[in-house]
């Protein structure tokens, strides 16, 4: 709303005609309603009478122009974020699913950002808003697990449980493994007996 007000003020400022106003208000709301029907976003719910208000927006003046706008701008931008919202979520899915098939492979933010066409910061920062750990933590939480239950329901040896969950060096995965679990895996396999 604060970005719509000051855009608007801008344009009587720069001496822009009520008219010129009017057709870029019009403009804007067929560039929306485009957007959205390719999205398969019902625009046109938002309007009582079904149809597109550029008729109305043309014989609105002054303020009530104004609250005309901020009005449709806002329905349409709660809109907008509720797809953003879902899509981003969908998007977390789709990373937990990669890390959960892929989680013995060499993973990072910058090598998942480069499978979904997106850069390794927006990724992060989408994955750590929505789930409130970062990609790394969560690649580390799920091969905690799995090397947890292969200590505990498998007969295989520390450095193969290492090699099964993604790590080359079995004394690295020793340290981050007692780090997590605040035990050595021999300790934790052999205390859970």
């Amino acid at each position: 709303q604060a970005l719509l007000k000051a855009f608007l003020l801008s344009m009587a400022q720069a001496g822009a005609s009520l008219e010129n106003t009017h057709i870029l208000c019009v403009e804007l709301i067929f560039r929306y309603a485009i957007l959205a029907q390719e999205d398969g976003k019902d625009f046109l719910g938002l309007f009582e009478s079904r149809e597109l208000p550029h008729r109305e927006i043309l014989g609105i003046q002054g303020a009530e122009l104004l609250q005309c706008l901020l009005n449709l701008f806002t329905r349409a931008m709660d809109e907008l974020y509720v797809r953003a919202g879902n899509q981003a979520q969908d998007l977390v899915e789709q990373i937990k699913k990669m890390i959960a098939q892929r989680y013995q492979e060499p993973l990072s933010a910058a090598s998942i950002a480069g499978e979904v066409y997106l850069t390794a910061s927006h990724l992060r920062r989408v994955f750590k808003n929505l789930t409130g750990q970062t990609i790394q933590d969560h690649i580390l939480a799920t091969r905690m697990s799995k090397a947890r239950e292969l200590l505990l329901h498998s007969s295989m040896r520390v450095f193969e449980i290492a090699n099964a969950v993604g790590y080359d060096n079995h004394s690295y995965f020793s340290i981050v493994f007692k780090k997590y679990f605040g035990q050595a895996p021999g300790e934790y396999r052999n205390d859970a007996r």
